[in-house]
């Protein structure tokens, strides 16, 4: 499947660009992501060994009050980021409490 797609972007590339370019930019692309994602590693790892050596404090009780509410507006997007009573997301709480 995946050297399928692969074939059907470089031949979506192609319609502008010469098949070298194409399949080295796909290339260039496949590796920039492999890289960013052995550095996520990287400081996951680091991360990881500072809360178990119980080095990270975490905000537990001490959180902020989030803004207020802000009318609906085009560019009051970044309210989506803030969860129910400060929580953090899903996310940040597996990442940062490895729970």
């Amino acid at each position: 499947w995946g050297m399928q797609r692969y074939e059907a972007w470089v031949k979506t590339c192609t319609t502008c660009h010469s098949e070298t370019f194409a399949r080295a930019y796909l290339e260039f692309i496949d590796k920039g992501t492999s890289h960013g994602l052995d550095k996520y590693d990287e400081a996951h790892n680091v991360v990881h060994k500072q809360f178990e050596a119980r080095l990270l404090t975490g905000q537990r009780t001490n959180r902020p009050a989030p803004p207020a509410p802000a009318k609906a507006l085009f560019d009051q997007f970044w309210q989506i980021y803030w969860s129910k009573n400060n929580s953090p997301p899903a996310i940040e709480l597996r990442l940062f409490e490895m729970a």
